[in-house]
């Protein structure tokens, strides 16, 4: 299947914030708080090892690959629009994630995941990422997984 992931813009962050705004308030019934969106506006000032995108105008779903620590990447968000889902869209970005970071001269790439999120976990772990943390705490008080998939000595 070929999906058109493609580099997201500056243009694309408010209609990126909004489709997560949007997701993110479906999934827990109640409106986002100002505090959350905020969160997810400044993780788009952070340092950017790829930001895609899949969509036209209005993306249908994205991935912000952020810098964590040295020569480790965060997969910050993987957002996918529930009316696009299971048509390999999370799979693709993913993909793409682990491929910039690695061509990037990344040693791995992490991610944090709500320890609940079993289709998350799943697509992950097809991706190779395993657990590296007991599940933790968020600050909303979900209880999260980090995962981590290494990229040093890969081709």
């Amino acid at each position: 299947m070929g999906l058109d992931v493609r580099a997201g813009s500056h243009r694309d962050v408010d209609r990126c914030v909004d489709l997560w705004t949007r997701i993110i308030a479906a999934r827990d019934g109640a409106s986002v708080a100002p505090a959350a969106r905020r969160s997810i506006e400044v993780a788009f000032t952070r340092p950017v090892v790829r930001f895609a995108v899949v969509g036209g105008h209005e993306p249908r779903a994205f991935a912000l690959t952020l810098v964590k620590d040295g020569r480790i990447a965060l997969l910050s968000r993987l957002c996918v629009d529930p009316t696009a889902a299971s048509r390999g869209i999370g799979t693709a970005l993913v993909t793409d994630a682990v491929d910039h970071a690695r061509a990037a001269g990344f040693s791995r790439i992490d991610l944090d995941v709500r320890e609940t999120n079993a289709r998350a976990i799943a697509l992950y772990g097809r991706a190779g990422f395993v657990a590296v943390s007991e599940p933790w705490t968020y600050d909303r008080g979900d209880l999260m997984v980090t995962l981590s998939l290494g990229l040093a000595g890969e081709d």
